[in-house]
């Protein structure tokens, strides 16, 4: 097939789209990227319009090319926003340049290609991986050009590409005008270790202390730890660690990003790419109805073949170490007895370098429909990019492993 023969259209919803074509032209187990994923998002109202009538700020609008014969053989997941909330890509200097040039609080409505509050490098626009490689970098090209198009149809101040894993995508975003943004996550590496004392005995002899002793505390302290996988958790489980999710949230005043159907229905469809870590403590005594025993804290993990990713945590009370024995200790324990290759532990928190999380670069596309603003952003996000990379050098000579800069 040629590029030319591909039918684009936008759709307002997952529920326009078969949920086995959109697998199967993703062809990865990335868990974000997937129908599933998506959808549960859509069909809870935590994006798109909920049951009540409420905007979430987050209008699907998803790009979907099709084959003749109707394969789809592209997409892009694709939000029409009206706010910048749960994004984790930061664009308050965009918004205050736009505002400036085009007037007070018209930065919105934008659009975004990204998953809604996930922070994860990963497949945004995507190709059908069984075509010919010329035939998929035309496809490509052919989507951003939808894009561009679409952003001025609806009026939209801009269009952003966020943490897109491919370097294919990131080469054709540069080609076509983006500025591309650099920024900093912290991934451990799996350096195909047998267990816990094989990684221990890459770090420094202080940060080996450190680890145990940290690790010990928490053990002493009465705490206790089970992994389990998300089908293995029942309704009124799962309610308890949405609750558990939203402590954060409310700690910081803030209203949570999904609801509680949100997490019932993520567990339906992807609870065999769901994990918990969750601690439990003898003085914190709740069960379920039916006697099962509920933890005072929680991790919750989404993984792909290779890799674990931390998302969420909650406490009902969070006492020295605990927050770091539940989602960065148990999530390497578990990487390495599962033979996964990384854990990635998302944004901010430079606390996760003493863990033992590399400073990892990831990379977004921003294109703002002003030439002369656009052409500013790109030599801003150009100088930007100097400044990051050495940052997340500087940050290296924190790590515990003994081969890491500045490492004794």
């Amino acid at each position: 097939m040629h590029a030319a023969e591909v039918n684009w259209q936008f759709v307002p919803s997952l529920q326009h789209v078969d949920e086995s074509a959109w697998d199967a032209c993703l062809g990865s187990d990335d868990p974000f990227a997937r129908y599933g994923f998506l959808a549960a998002l859509e069909s809870t109202g935590t994006v798109g319009v909920g049951a009540v009538g409420d905007d979430a700020g987050w209008q699907p609008h998803h790009l979907i090319g099709k084959s003749a014969d109707q394969h789809i053989v592209a997409f892009a997941p694709c939000y029409v926003k009206s706010h910048g909330w749960g994004e984790f890509i930061f664009d308050p200097m965009l918004e205050h340049a736009w505002n400036r040039v085009q007037g007070q609080d018209s930065y919105y409505p934008k659009m975004v290609v990204a998953i809604p509050f996930t922070p994860v490098p990963g497949a945004r626009l995507v190709v059908d991986k069984t075509l010919p490689e010329a035939v998929r970098a035309a496809i490509l090209a052919a989507m951003i050009a939808q894009l561009r198009q679409e952003m001025r149809r609806l009026h939209c101040s801009s269009v952003h590409c966020l943490l897109p894993a491919a370097e294919s995508v990131l080469e054709e975003l540069k080609t076509e005008g983006f500025a591309i943004r650099r920024t900093v996550q912290y991934h451990w590496k799996n350096e195909d270790f047998a267990c816990w004392d094989d990684y221990l005995a890459t770090l420094t002899s202080r940060r080996r202390k450190g680890f145990r002793k940290e690790r010990a505390q928490v053990r002493e302290g009465g705490y206790e730890f089970v992994a389990r996988t998300g089908t293995s958790y029942s309704p009124e489980e799962i309610a308890f660690l949405h609750q558990l999710y939203t402590i954060p949230f409310r700690m910081r005043g803030m209203p949570p990003y999904m609801h509680p159907h949100t997490f019932q229905e993520l567990f339906r469809r992807l609870g065999e790419r769901i994990v918990v870590f969750a601690a439990f403590h003898p003085d914190f005594v709740q069960n379920t109805s039916d006697g099962t025993r509920l933890p005072v804290a929680m991790a919750l993990n989404f993984v792909s073949d290779s890799t674990v990713y931390g998302r969420h945590w909650g406490a009902i009370h969070n006492t020295g170490g605990l927050h770091f024995e539940t989602c960065y200790y148990q999530a390497i324990e578990y990487a390495i007895a599962t033979k996964r290759a990384s854990v990635q532990a998302g944004v901010q928190g430079e606390h996760k370098l003493l863990r033992g999380y590399l400073p990892t670069v990831t990379y977004s596309g921003h294109l703002v429909d002003h030439p002369e603003l656009q052409h500013a952003v790109v030599q801003a996000f150009d100088a930007e990019s100097d400044a990051i990379t050495e940052h997340a050098t500087a940050l290296s000579q924190f790590l515990p492993q003994r081969n890491a800069l500045g490492g004794a």
